[in-house]
């Protein structure tokens, strides 16, 4: 598994005579001589645990954790449930964000037989890479696995982009969740993200506010088209203050909350 997909990233960087940069950037821009910028996303199918060949010579395998049925639910359960020691497809998934702007989505049709996957391990590959799209199917699986499938082709994509969240005095970002790779404690980044990706983040109390003043809130994210075109997007919000905690709660959506504190878990 992990030899396919940097195969497959290191094609990103080679196809610039696709039929994108060939047809729609020279009506986009026709007097502008343009940079290609490599992007893209990487529709991975996978059904058997990657334990092919050897740890020297293959990258990527993944080494068989579930010997016995009695360690789930057992106090050992959680070792088969955390991505494994190896820290292959961590770093791979930072090389598809740092390196080739190119996001992962995972398609996982394990065998009837009931052969262990470690979705935890692989998973890595697309919450960092910032898709956060791991789909798994069992036994009739055709009109759900075309479903999502038509639905991601046919979905917005935004590639290589970086986030930023910035707020007037008084609070401040606090602590982020959500599928990306953060390399600076301030900036979010995402080789891919669609219309159906979500970040939470939790902002710290600073500073006393006034009932007054409305406390703004601004995200920013410097992304590149479909088309090949470098954009930034901004998104504003106020929000008012107040004095009493019931008031907090009154107007408190209950499904961010509950996000949050599933996530923070």
């Amino acid at each position: 598994l992990g030899p396919v997909v940097e195969a497959a990233l290191m094609t990103t960087q080679v196809d610039v005579h696709n039929w994108i940069n060939q047809n729609m950037i020279p009506k986009i821009t026709p007097d502008v001589e343009k940079d290609y910028v490599p992007t893209g996303k990487i529709y991975m199918f996978h059904c058997t645990l990657p334990a092919h060949g050897s740890d020297e010579d293959t990258p990527g395998r993944i080494k068989k954790r579930l010997t016995s049925s009695n360690i789930l639910g057992s106090d050992r359960e959680k070792t088969i449930l955390q991505p494994d020691l190896n820290k292959y497809y961590v770093q791979l998934g930072e090389k598809c964000v740092k390196d080739f702007a190119s996001g992962v989505e995972l398609f996982l049709f394990p065998p009837s037989n009931g052969s262990y996957l470690d979705v935890a391990t692989l998973g890595e590959l697309a919450r960092i890479s910032g898709t956060g799209n791991v789909f798994r199917y069992f036994n009739d699986f055709s009109d759900h696995f075309l479903t999502d499938l038509k639905y991601s082709l046919a979905s917005t994509f935004a590639f290589d982009c970086v986030i930023k969240v910035r707020t007037s005095t008084g609070i401040r970002p606090h602590d982020y969740y959500g599928n990306f790779h953060l390399t600076l404690p301030s900036d979010i980044e995402c080789a891919a993200m669609n219309t159906t990706s979500n970040i939470a983040v939790d902002f710290k109390y600073d500073d006393n506010l006034s009932e007054n003043k409305h406390v703004v809130i601004q995200v920013a994210i410097l992304y590149t088209a479909i088309s090949g075109e470098r954009r930034v997007r901004l998104h504003n919000i106020a929000l008012g203050t107040c004095q009493q905690i019931s008031d907090v709660y009154r107007n408190s959506c209950c499904d961010t909350v509950v996000n949050l504190l599933a996530r923070n878990g």
